[in-house]
């Protein structure tokens, strides 16, 4: 059992040394095979255990579709397959949204029309071969209406998967929904349970961003108006009843004001919490910035601190996009300008400790120009960042693109947790979740937590990152 996690320990280690580079060194540029105009590839990411799933929605006259890419070499990151839903039709707009996890994706078509004109739905694949993914169901809402959108917005954790509706209209106008489904038995999704905020009005847009983290659910109403018009929100629901799901706290910044859309892209890793505001105006007008959260007690979230760029300017709109791993977050900066305007940028930060969080890089593309939208998307997995740029031409206007950036710090394959240590955080985070699938512990990408992670855990225990 020993030598077994030292292989996986080795293995990982070995492969944050193949890329030998620093922190934001950009190792390979990717495109899809059949890339074309305005296809907009890169304008979702999302990554784990070395599969990228990318989104370019408005292929195929916007029916839209999604790529998987293997990055086990992030020096050369393949195209294993392209994903189609298997009734795609003009303007659907798949791939809009994408989730990755536990060899599924769930992937959204919000302007599919089952139940009416951009009512929406998501799409649940097999892809535990990543070069022969299969469709295994199409997921809609009991309830669909025109114009809801759902599908905005996808995030997956196990047997879970969480879809957004952010036009949906139960509470108002625009007041926005999210749907929680078992799909443990992936031909046969299930919907649990629907989830309205507790004070939702009309144009809130609740469900705009999802995240999930074992049994809690952020939903983000980036135009909520608590600190002023359009200032935004984020919900925390405890689902660890799916069936009847219980809002347990509403999150707002210390310091929020109007236009700020607070909750425009969320991303949670363990009890961690990364909320992004593109709108706040610290470093100028719509300069942007992003909050971290202890949710550790969701029912009472703690701001940690607030991220800036360290060069924010007007209008770039830090935090259109977000992701959050092992003691690090990245995010998008899409409109800022240093490669001409609105080429964007990305930012990497070292959040080990939540509460004085340190920017390491900021991520420019090589060939950066002009309204390529580079950080408009972002993901994260292991040693790997991925920046979409969905707005580069390199096979024609708007054709889109993706990067990917080493990270330096080597992993600690038992630090479960992300604070830089393998210790008794990490042990009870493996005990708690023992025999789970999808779940937090998981250290060697098999979907189950079993004695393979204990072991992983207990063999590196004591090491500092």
């Amino acid at each position: 059992m020993r030598d077994q996690a030292f292989a996986i320990g080795l293995s990982l280690l070995l492969g944050s040394a193949s890329a030998n580079g620093a922190s934001g060194d950009e190792l390979a540029k990717a495109s899809p095979s059949d890339g074309a105009t305005h296809d907009i590839f890169g304008i979702s990411v999302a990554a784990d255990c070395s599969l990228a799933l990318i989104g370019a929605y408005r292929s195929g006259n916007e029916s839209g579709s999604a790529y998987l890419f293997d990055f086990a070499d992030p020096t050369n990151p393949v195209q294993r397959s392209k994903l189609r839903a298997s009734d795609a039709a003009a303007i659907d707009n798949f791939g809009y949204s994408v989730a990755i996890g536990g060899g599924r994706a769930v992937i959204g078509s919000l302007r599919d029309s089952d139940n009416g004109s951009e009512s929406g739905s998501a799409y649940l694949f097999d892809i535990s071969d990543p070069s022969n993914p299969i469709q295994a169901s199409k997921l809609l809402p009991n309830d669909g209406a025109p114009i809801d959108r759902f599908g905005v917005s996808v995030a997956l954790h196990g047997g879970i998967a969480v879809v957004s509706a952010d036009q949906d209209d139960d509470q108002g106008i625009d007041s926005g929904s999210v749907y929680v489904f078992d799909i443990s038995v992936p031909s046969n999704p299930v919907q649990l349970s629907k989830l309205v905020a507790a004070d939702g009005s009309a144009g809130d847009h609740f469900g705009r961003s999802v995240a999930i983290s074992g049994s809690v659910v952020a939903v983000g109403a980036e135009q909520d108006d608590d600190n002023g018009s359009d200032s935004g929100s984020v919900y925390l629901f405890d689902i660890s009843d799916p069936v009847n799901p219980l809002q347990v706290s509403k999150i707002g910044p210390s310091d929020g004001s109007s236009n700020d859309y607070f909750g425009w892209s969320i991303a949670m890793s363990n009890d961690v919490l990364l909320i992004s505001s593109p709108g706040d105006d610290d470093s100028g007008n719509g300069s942007g910035s992003a909050y971290l959260f202890d949710v550790s007690d969701a029912s009472a979230p703690s701001q940690e601190s607030k991220l800036l760029a360290s060069d924010g300017g007007p209008n770039d709109e830090f935090g259109t996009s977000v992701a959050i791993g092992a003691g690090i977050a990245v995010i998008g900066a899409y409109r800022d300008a240093d490669n001409g305007a609105a080429s964007g940028s990305a930012y990497m930060f070292d959040i080990t400790n939540v509460a004085s969080p340190l920017q390491l890089s900021k991520l420019l593309a090589s060939d950066g120009a002009s309204n390529d939208d580079f950080g408009y998307a972002v993901g994260l997995d292991g040693i790997t960042a991925i920046v979409g740029a969905s707005g580069d031409d390199d096979n024609g206007v708007d054709s889109g693109s993706a990067y990917f950036y080493e990270i330096d710090s080597a992993p600690c394959p038992g630090d479960v947790t992300g604070d830089g240590t393998t210790d008794l955080n990490d042990l009870s985070t493996v005990l708690f979740h023992f025999g789970e699938s999808g779940s937090t512990g998981d250290t060697n990408c098999d979907d189950v937590v079993d004695l393979t992670d204990l072991s992983a855990v207990l063999f590196f225990f004591g090491t500092v990152c």
